[in-house]
């Protein structure tokens, strides 16, 4: 089983949390928010290494949206 890596809030400032805020609106409740955050925080860690940073919310949020959708929740 691979353990998910996660980023940390103080490497991505307050991204995070707005990535978290703009899925959760766009989910509802299909999605619990414990859910949706550990996915961004795992996309952006995918991330840590990206020499340009300025895209990388848009890329997690289209990553995990897509990722969510697809999987059956509850």
């Amino acid at each position: 089983m691979k353990t998910m890596e996660r980023a940390s809030e103080s490497e991505w400032g307050g991204r995070i949390d707005l990535v978290v805020q703009s899925l959760h609106t766009k989910l509802g409740t299909n999605v619990e928010t414990d859910v949706i955050r550990a996915e961004v925080e795992a996309a952006f860690a995918a991330y840590s290494q990206a020499r340009i940073r300025e895209f990388v919310p848009v890329l997690v949020e289209t990553r995990v949206r897509s990722r969510l959708v697809r999987q059956p929740h509850g």
